[in-house]
């Protein structure tokens, strides 16, 4: 009958079969498959003649599940990956396969083992170059399948488009062209799986709009004729029949859905499909997946629902072929079975283990050897026997190799204990992979709900130590994102907010409107964002006024901006007096003087004078903080906040507010007050410490309650915890209680319905005694039994409740119990740990873990090991003890520090960094061990050039005296003297140096100088015991232009100054670069920022105890400082060279420009610094500044020895450099003298 013509658009539709399971295994079916089959369900191609696969080395599959599909017009397939694994493993260990043999590719794994078109072609043509001419080839494909115009294709996981029929050639795969690479293998023996025809109709498992039945082109396309294909033996295990849907199941063990083809296929293999010999064959195999699959589908969808496994071989004999060996066990395997496992000795389930190879009880006695074994002790020793053997003595230390959890996932990977025995590789992990791994292996395990915990536990803690580790505002907002309920998101925000007040510090003051955009781009919603857009509002209104010169726009900045940044300089413009000075600037000096005071009183003072000022926020929170008791009525942080809602310290004053209102109910037990606490203070830092009290509370509320029965004890606790942790559980028995009530005064129906309700009721016995029972119910001994445990208190009397009653309603409380007393062998049976483990979602888990915790702190509380502290860090991360083991490890480590001193011994460092490798100062430790490799080094080449070099890298270091001293014994007395004052210019900035010869003066404070303050004190003695090299000039703009172009484009002109913002004038002294980019420039000049006591040993150019560089009479001629008065004439600053210079012929040490040294500032140094070539502290915040500027009040900043710091640049500072006398410094300069 000739078919009827086509439509295009029936010709174009597409269908398909789908998803038919990885079944292709080397069916040889034959004539004598037998059984229930029909002749449509198993087709003879050719006569059989094999009956035997080749040798298993012989044997290669490749097995394809494709679960999920790039393109979201194919619907998923969600057991294809599993049924892919469940063939793999059931190869591997029933069908003889070698495990690297049997390559995958599925859904959830890495890209190249993704099941691609590529992919899957790949992996096929490397099988083809392995695979011998008498090899075994296994293809199973499991996913979605399409049919067009009588051609079939298998569709893999990238195929973009399945709607257009011209593309499928190109990302399908053609069972035409599948067929044809299997031919060209040359391999005798092919067994193929199909299950691309699979159909889950709760689910819509198929492509949109096309058929989900078997085709007829799949059932033909893998039919081999054996007179032209090469192919000697073949079998095509199709999931299903032309006509028919293929159907998912849900795997009742593992909860994940499954093929009911494949399944009955794998369950086959291992055993199901034996026959009386203990051999699967093929004709045994086939037999049992055409009846299991109908039975599976009923069962799972009812009657109306059919799905027939279809057969397709040739060659192969089908009973004779064995795929597998399962022995069927005898009535004397379970006889031996039944006495080793009640047993429970390692020596009997040994024996039977290996005597009865193929008994169905491996699996369990494997893992009892592996239970049991895990606590013996090491050396000692099992007798085992075997069968009619001899004895056999058993190291346990082997058996523990032998018999390890891993070795038991090796042999039984899908065993009955898998989930026990991963569990016992990973319980005391510490990464989270590994529990996420349990949790997607075995989502329904009994320690399933434990691995979430520890899982969330540990990314929680692995999140937080890489925020800690980068330390930037970025880390701890992304830690808050992912984890907003942590219990570290209290300490993340208040590192967030600390590196917001960090970075505000560090700008507030500047006048660059660069600074505030880099603050307001790393802390949009900052404490001071709304602070720096005011900023940036200030600079833009400032930069207009300022292009307006003396007229209304000056007038209008300051009307506006009574307490800008440019105040000042709008007053200056304007024309005002110099001694007219802004309000702003008044309150910006006292609030220095308040800051330098630093105590209450000093802040007090400055907001009373200044109330409305540019600090008044700062000032009267400073107060608050450290307020005496008198003080603290006036100066409180509930004032704060009524003054200044929008202040800048607002959430300090909240936390100090909520800290006074602890202090007041710590300890307390009154559970209003926490609550009360809670709700006032729900974000706080004590937050989590109230909480944890409420809860003590509750629970020791409950305990007393929970075996009342009065009602009235249950509304009380009720009352005070209406949401409590056990509030359910009150509820509940005052249900009990009031029908109890109706029960007992109703007939014996009344009181049989009570039992009924309530089978662990308080008043069961009773309920039994009225019907006239005894009440033995397993609810009433339990009940009677936990009376009489509570009466004992003892830990034997629970851990003997527990034993009794192990489901019973006190199980929980008894084992917790138990754990909370027991000592020796009950405590290895009754532990905090083994309660986790067995009540992950108990009543006490948090009072538990804490005792976990309090217990290890126990065990090394006042210890001086540091490893044992970082263990129980580690381990009880945010337990109660792990404050006081933090203080405990960082007193260690002040400890461990202090008792080095400036030891100059390098294992003594050594030991330092290896008990504190992360210490407090285990960066300097680093450096000191480098200084001291150094010096030795530098001993051992004995020469300038060693010791030169010791000095360059650790200008600081621990051998600097000495390494100086070596220089002047090896060099010969210097003719310097003859060149002080004569200029010297350098080959690399262009600039002049002079030289300054080494000697002693007398630094700081000068007699008889009344205006000195405490950072200037006391006056000392300092020797520079070398001569160098300083510029004779503050660094120009056009120097400091050739450093930025010899950049190559990495470095920027800092921001012009507003009276040269072309930066026309380049004989002027470069402003604006940072100390750390003024050092920058130095390096690359040859040398660095000279320090503070060279600096003002060259300042003095050898005047003794001068106050000023110059006299009261030519001072103004000789320097450039505050005004345009003398002959200075300078409004801002004025070129170089512009003043004589001092003795040391160096020009504008005092104004123009203030000068950066390379020392940090510290306003205490003086009080300890060293006498010979002193270099600062070696740490600090900002640098020291010297000399004075163009904006500065001669009488005051002038003086040789003030001092003070800036966070950053601007336009009051620049720098000049030293160079040290060296050899590399004789061919850097040119002048006189120079050899």
């Amino acid at each position: 009958m000739s078919q009827p013509m086509l439509t295009l658009a029936a010709r174009r539709r597409l269908s398909v079969f789908v998803r038919c399971a990885v079944a292709v295994l080397a069916l040889g079916v034959g004539a004598a498959v037998g059984g229930a089959q029909t002749a449509r369900d198993i087709q003879v191609v050719f006569d059989s003649n094999v009956n035997a696969w080749p040798d298993a080395s012989k044997r290669w599959a490749l097995i394809v599940g494709v679960s999920s599909y790039e393109n979201p017009q194919i619907s998923p397939v969600p057991g294809a990956e599993n049924d892919a694994f469940a063939l793999r493993d059931a190869l591997v260990e029933y069908a003889g396969f070698p495990s690297d043999h049997v390559l995958m590719l599925t859904s959830g794994q890495e890209s190249f083992m993704q099941p691609g078109r590529t992919n899957i072609l790949r992996d096929l043509r490397r099988i083809k170059a392995e695979i011998p001419a008498d090899g075994l080839l296994l293809f199973a494909f499991a996913g979605h399948g399409i049919e067009r115009e009588g051609r079939a294709f298998l569709i893999p996981g990238d195929a973009s488009i399945i709607d257009d029929v011209d593309f499928l050639e190109e990302t399908a795969v053609s069972l035409d062209s599948l067929k044809g690479l299997i031919r060209g293998m040359n391999a005798k023996q092919v067994v193929l799986l199909l299950d691309a025809c699979r159909n889950d109709p709760r689910a819509g498992r198929s492509v949109d709009g096309i058929d989900g039945n078997q085709m007829t082109a799949a059932q033909t396309g893998f039919s081999f004729a054996k007179a032209n294909e090469g192919v000697e033996a073949f079998v095509t295990l199709y999931a299903t029949a032309v006509g028919y849907r293929a159907w998912e199941v849900m795997d009742r063990a593992t909860g994940k859905a499954r093929g009911s083809f494949s399944t009955a296929l794998v369950d086959g293999l291992a055993g199901k499909a034996r026959n009386e010999r203990g051999e699967v064959t093929l004709q045994s195999l086939v037999r049992y997946v055409q009846e299991a699959v109908p039975a599976l589908v009923k069962s799972e969808y009812g009657d109306d629902r059919e799905q027939r496994p279809f057969v397709q071989i040739g060659g192969y004999r089908a009973e004779e072929l064995i795929l597998s060996r399962v022995a069927e066990p005898t009535l004397g395997d379970d006889a031996d079975w039944a006495l080793a496992n009640s047993s429970k000795d390692v020596a009997k389930l040994i024996g039977h283990f290996r005597s009865f190879p193929g008994c169905p009880h491996q699996d369990e006695a494997f893992y009892l050897v592996s239970e049991l074994v895990r606590d013996m002790p090491q050396a000692s020793v099992v007798d085992v026997k075997f069968g009619s053997e001899p004895v056999t003595a058993l190291n346990v230390s082997a058996l523990k190799a032998e018999f390890s959890p891993e070795v038991y996932l090796e042999k039984f990977p899908n065993g009955s204990n898998a989930a026990e025995a991963h569990w016992a590789m990973i319980e005391n992990s510490n990464r989270a992979i590994d529990f996420a791994n349990h949790i997607q292996r075995y989502p329904n395990s009994r320690n399933a709900e434990l691995a979430r915990l520890k899982w969330q536990s540990l990314m929680d803690l692995e999140a937080w130590s890489e925020a800690q580790k980068a330390n930037t505002a970025a880390s701890y907002r992304d830690f808050l994102g992912r984890f907003a309920n942590s219990r570290f998101s209290g300490e993340a925000q208040r590192a967030l907010s600390d590196l917001d007040r960090q970075a505000w510090s560090r700008v507030r003051d500047s006048r660059n409107a660069a600074d505030y955009e880099k603050y307001r781009a790393e802390f949009p919603e900052g404490d001071f964002a709304s602070d720096a857009q005011s900023r940036l509002e200030d600079i833009s209104a400032w930069e207009k006024a300022s292009a307006g010169g003396n007229g209304p726009a000056l007038e209008g900045y300051i009307a506006g901006h009574p307490n800008g940044l440019f105040i000042n300089d709008a007053y200056r413009l304007k024309g005002a007096q110099p001694t007219e000075r802004s309000a702003a600037e008044v309150e910006f000096e006292a609030w220095s003087q308040a800051v330098t005071c630093g105590e209450a009183r000093c802040y007090v003072s400055h907001f009373e004078k200044f109330p409305g000022g540019a600090h008044a926020d700062e000032a009267f929170f400073r107060a608050t903080e450290k307020a005496s008791a008198a003080e603290s009525k006036s100066y409180n942080f509930d004032e704060y906040l009524r003054r200044f809602p929008n202040g800048s310290f607002i959430e300090l004053a909240r936390e100090g507010i909520a800290r006074k209102a602890y202090e007041l109910i710590a300890g307390g037990s009154d559970p209003k007050a926490y609550k009360d606490f809670l709700a006032r203070f729900p974000n706080t830092r004590l937050a989590g410490d109230a909480q944890r009290m409420l809860s003590d509370l509750d629970r020791q509320a409950w305990s007393a309650a929970r075996d009342s029965r009065s009602a009235a004890d249950y509304q009380t606790y009720l009352s005070v915890f209406p949401d409590g942790d056990f509030a359910a559980d009150a509820q509940r028995r005052i249900e009990d209680i009031s029908a109890w009530a109706k029960a007992s005064q109703g007939d014996k129906a009344a009181v049989q319905g009570y039992i009924a309700g309530h089978p662990n009721g308080l008043f069961i016995n009773e309920a039994y005694g009225r019907i006239g029972d005894r009440g033995d119910s397993p609810a009433v001994r339990e009940m009677e039994a936990w009376g009489q445990a509570v009466s004992c208190g003892e830990a034997r009397c629970y851990a003997e409740h527990h034993k009794a009653f192990p489901g019973g309603p006190h199980a929980d409380e008894a084992f917790f119990r138990a754990s909370q007393q027991a000592t020796g062998e009950l405590g290895n049976e009754y532990s905090f740990e083994k309660y986790l483990g067995d009540f992950p979602g108990g009543a006490f888990v948090e009072l538990a873990r804490d005792g976990l915790a309090q217990r290890a702190f126990e065990g090394i509380r006042g210890g001086a090991d540091p490893q044992a502290f970082r263990d129980f860090l580690t381990r009880f991360p945010g337990s109660r003890p792990s404050g006081e083991a933090q203080r405990m490890l960082s007193d260690l480590d002040r400890g461990a520090w202090d008792a080095l001193g400036a030891s100059r011994d390098r294992s003594a460092y050594e030991k330092y960094l290896a008990d504190f490798p992360e210490g407090l100062y285990a960066s300097v430790a680093r450096e000191r061990v480098a200084d001291i490799e150094a010096w030795q080094a530098a001993l051992s080449g004995g020469n300038e050039a060693a010791f030169d070099g010791y000095l360059a890298k650790h200008s600081s270091g621990l051998f600097n005296g000495e390494a100086r001293r070596k220089l002047d014994e090896l060099r010969p007395p210097s003719d310097a003297a003859s060149i002080v004052g004569i200029p010297h210019s350098s080959r690399r900035d262009r600039q002049e140096y002079v030289w300054i010869p080494a000697g002693q003066f007398n630094m700081g404070c000068a007699p008889g100088d009344t205006r000195c303050k405490d950072e200037e004190k006391p006056q000392h003695r300092v020797t520079i015991s070398k001569g160098f090299w300083l510029g004779a000039t503050e660094v120009d703009i056009a120097a400091y232009q050739r450093f930025v172009d010899a950049s190559g484009g990495r470095l920027q002109m800092p921001s012009a100054p507003l009276w040269d913002k072309k930066r026309r004038v380049t004989n002027h002294p470069i402003t604006g670069p940072s100390a750390e980019e003024a050092q920058a420039y130095c390096q690359w000049a040859g040398g660095r920022l000279p320090t503070e006591a060279e600096w003002e040993y060259a300042a003095r150019g050898g005047q003794e105890d001068a106050i000023y560089p110059l006299n009261d009479e030519n001072s103004r001629d000789k320097a450039n400082f505050q005004g345009e008065e003398g002959n200075d004439r300078a409004r801002y600053t004025a070129p170089v060279k512009s003043y004589d210079p001092n003795g040391f012929g160096l020009f504008d040490m005092a104004g123009n420009v203030w000068e950066w040294t390379g020392d940090f500032f510290d306003p205490t140094y003086f009080s300890r610094s060293p006498t010979a070539d002193p270099k600062g502290p070696q740490s600090g915040q900002e640098h020291v500044v010297r000399g004075g500027s163009w904006y500065s009040d001669p009488n005051e900043h002038l003086r040789i020895s003030f001092r003070t710091s800036f966070p950053k640049g601007g336009n009051l500072v620049g720098f000049r450099c030293v160079i040290e006398d060296t050899p590399a410094a004789k061919e850097l300069l040119v002048g006189p003298g120079i050899r």
